[in-house]
């Protein structure tokens, strides 16, 4: 469907008619017979999951951001070995493995700072992303954006390769959790989904009513 379809969804609630997105639930919701979620899902809180995720190894794929490993590092054991991968393609699909989520942090310089604080912050700035930004990489278990493109924590490489391939944007777990009046329905329709509560036609007259 893409982003900005995506984006309707949670704005609008007749554009859950699309026939796109039954197609799309319907997917989900044969997922959900083949035992493919975590059977406990809809129960399952933040941050219970990733702990279990890498304390009990009983789970194999686990949708999240690059920050995963720094967050569960203390549980983690020694030989864990991480992996990555980009969303698969779907038939018909809009978009392809150059799309995803990504964002970061900037620095800006103030517009009312004298030519002598406008330097000293330029000069920060290349400082923190060069010769600091790798051991601060290093430090956080993190990507840098740094110009050689080095990443040394071995949790995130295959990371790397995936987010160096994207030039399309979508917003942090996309435009789905951009309205307020929405996003817990359709979240709460979509655990319901995946833990096989309802079904298809059923999650999106759910995720609809808002």
């Amino acid at each position: 469907m893409g982003n900005d379809e995506v984006a309707k969804l949670s704005n609008d609630p007749s554009a859950w008619s699309n026939p796109k997105v039954l197609e799309a639930a319907k997917a989900i919701e044969d997922m959900a017979k083949k035992g493919y979620f975590d059977p406990v899902i809809e129960t399952n809180t933040y941050p219970n999951a990733q702990q279990s995720m890498v304390i009990n190894e009983k789970i194999a794929m686990y949708i999240n951001g690059t920050w995963l490993p720094n967050e569960v590092k203390d549980s983690t054991p020694d030989d864990f070995k991480w992996g990555s991968f980009a969303f698969p393609t779907v038939e018909g699909g809009v978009d392809d493995q150059t799309s995803g989520c990504y964002s970061s942090y900037g620095i800006a310089i103030n517009k009312d700072a004298t030519e002598e604080e406008a330097k000293a912050a330029a000069a920060f700035g290349v400082y923190v992303t060069t010769a600091f930004d790798q051991k601060f990489s290093d430090m956080a278990n993190a990507i840098p954006v740094g110009v050689d493109g080095v990443c040394r924590p071995d949790s995130l490489k295959d990371a790397q390769q995936v987010i160096s391939k994207y030039t399309n944007r979508y917003p942090s777990q996309t435009a789905l959790i951009l309205n307020s009046n929405s996003k817990q329905i359709i979240a709460d329709a979509c655990l319901k989904l995946m833990g096989g509560s309802i079904t298809a036609e059923e999650f999106v007259e759910m995720a609809s009513k808002f």
